[in-house]
Order: structure tokens, then sequence, then C-alpha cells
């Protein structure tokens, strides 16, 4: 349970979970078969200060993550995906901010905040479990301090978006 609690906390602090959609209108990357639209940055924003184009650089950066995790064949625990869904409905109960970010999450695809819990929110945990399992098999998250985690991130970003530069396109 305390490392679910543990996972959560992750998510929650360090990477808000976003989704890809499959709307095309006020596209902002394109990356292979994906496309990052505004509406999938607005989600992905951690703060108001975040601008759309940032939050969209870090959605690519998921996708190049679950292409790389795909070709390795990492996957996530079906488990820690329920219990941090569940983590997240029970936040849903009680804690304010929680309510106050899933309903503006919620709002901006028109469905109540359980369903987007249910539907958007678990696809989005799925992938960044997925994204962190690929990281994992890179960084040692417990032996180093935060800003080397950050480190190291940033070198693995910066080797997927070489790596991909050709298959990226910026429409901002």
């Amino acid at each position: 349970m305390k490392k679910i609690g543990y996972l959560l906390t992750c998510f929650l602090l360090s990477f808000l979970v976003a989704c890809g959609g499959s709307n095309t209108e006020g596209t902002l990357i394109t990356f292979l078969d994906e496309t990052i639209t505004e509406k999938d940055a607005e989600n992905a924003r951690v703060t108001p200060e975040e601008t759309l184009e940032d939050a969209a650089k870090d959605l690519l950066f998921q996708e190049m993550m679950l292409v790389e995790a795909e070709q390795a064949g990492i996957s996530f625990d079906q488990f820690d995906l329920d219990a941090l869904v569940n983590q997240t409905q029970q936040l849903f109960e009680y804690d304010q901010e929680a309510i106050s970010f899933l309903n503006a999450k919620s709002e901006l695809y028109n469905i109540s905040p359980e369903e987007y819990i249910e539907t958007i929110w678990r696809d989005g945990l799925r992938k960044k479990l997925i994204a962190n399992n690929y990281l994992a098999e890179f960084i040692d998250f417990q032996s180093l301090q935060p800003e080397d985690v950050q480190s190291e991130v940033e070198k693995i970003r910066n080797e997927l978006l070489a790596k991909y530069e050709d298959q990226i396109e910026y429409h901002f």
C-alpha cells in the first residue's frame, strides 16, 4: 500500500496525467500516428503558468517513451493502475483540491468527474505507469537525489527527441 501511495504522489506532483486525443482541431504536435491537441495540452497542464506548448512537449516525451516501452516489452501492473484509480476516487470524495482539479479537467470533455476518472484519468495513469517503468530501466530513482533524477530524465528526453527528430512535427 505504501508503494501505491508513493506512486500516486509521484503522478500527482510531477507528472499529472494527460491523455492522447483524437480531436485534430488545434493540433500542436504530431508524432508518428499520434496527434497532440490544445485540449490534450490543457488537460496535461500542471499549473496555470505552464504553457500549452510546454505541456504538449511533455506529452510528446510521454508518447516517445510509450513507443520505446512497447518495443522493449515494458508494460504496467493492472493492480497498480486499479489502486491509483481507486485512490483518486477516494480523494474526489473529500479532498477539496482534488475535487476542484477533477471538476475542471472533466469540464474540458463535458463529462462528469467520475466519468473522467474512469476514462481519461485511467488511460493517462496507464500511460504514466508504462512511461515510469520505461524510465526505471535507466534511472535508479531510489538512490538519486531529485535534481539528479531530473537531469537523467532530461538526458533521456533529449536522446529520444534526437532519435525521433524526423518523425515529429510542431505546429506552434
